[in-house]
């Protein structure tokens, strides 16, 4: 702070869109079966904000590593 530096608060997140919500018909005695039309989504959300309210934020294709964060 002496030396003009600004503190940031952190947090990370990761989403995937693996969630069936799709439906199913079948007939009756038959497994329904659900179809998945789309390729599964894997982002990671980092944000960090100071006390004054400056904001940064960044969005990762995949997982977040260590490097990601420095």
């Amino acid at each position: 702070k002496a030396q003009g530096g600004a503190v940031f608060w952190g947090d990370e997140t990761g989403l995937r869109s693996d969630d069936v919500r799709g439906r199913g018909y079948a007939p009756p005695g038959r497994t329904p079966e659900v179809r998945v039309n789309h390729r599964r989504a894997n982002l990671g959300l980092i944000s960090a904000v100071t006390n004054k309210g400056e904001l940064r934020w960044m969005v990762l294709d995949g997982a977040i590593k260590a490097p990601d964060l420095l």
